[in-house]
């Protein structure tokens, strides 16, 4: 993320004051926002949920001076606006690790972790000998999770000069050769 953003009570009370002039009733507007970011971040996959609102409270409090009330009417999608930026900047940052079940590849066995590690290091191997482009595809294609993907899949068909289908089409036969090395790795090393 950005640079850090601390939170002083001056701030705080500022950010406050965006739900209510009394103090209680701003309270429990705050404590009913914060469950609904706590929410919004939960559903779109984030570890720490709670870090990530504190994080878009700090960033809205530090820019309460900016916030034109007339024109803005509820706070609460201005405050969303904010968390949107944040969960953003912490997809951009999680790293993008192309997963064995991603493509299909089974990881059952009497020790899931071993499987799984031997699976993951088979697909690393066998993505190493895939030509750059075609890897740098497969890994595109399923680096992102729910709404980014369909935005991101449309611009990966772009890029590649022919329609969504075709590139499905690529994917689906990269990803069948793909599957193929990677069974092949584990038979060989178990």
């Amino acid at each position: 993320m950005k640079d850090a953003y601390n939170l002083v009570q001056q701030d705080f009370d500022a950010l406050l004051g965006l739900f209510s002039g009394d103090r209680e009733e701003a309270g429990r507007s705050y404590e009913k926002l914060r469950n609904g970011l706590i929410r919004f971040f939960q559903f779109r996959g984030c570890n720490d949920p709670e870090q990530l609102v504190d994080e878009t409270f700090n960033r809205v409090a530090s820019k309460v001076a900016d916030y034109e009330s007339a024109k803005n009417s509820n706070p609460t999608g201005y405050i969303y606006g904010f968390a949107r930026n944040v969960l953003l900047e912490q997809a951009r940052k999680k790293e993008t690790q192309l997963e064995p079940e991603h493509l299909g590849i089974q990881t059952v066995a009497e020790t899931y972790d071993d499987a799984r590690e031997l699976a993951f290091e088979c697909l690393t191997k066998c993505l190493d000998e895939f030509p750059e482009r075609e890897r740098s595809l497969v890994i595109e294609y399923y680096c992102r999770e729910r709404v980014e993907k369909i935005a991101d899949r449309k611009r990966l068909a772009a890029n590649a000069k022919c329609s969504q289908a075709a590139l499905h089409l690529k994917i689906f036969r990269i990803k069948g050769r793909l599957r193929t090395c990677v069974e092949n790795c584990k038979e060989n090393n178990v």
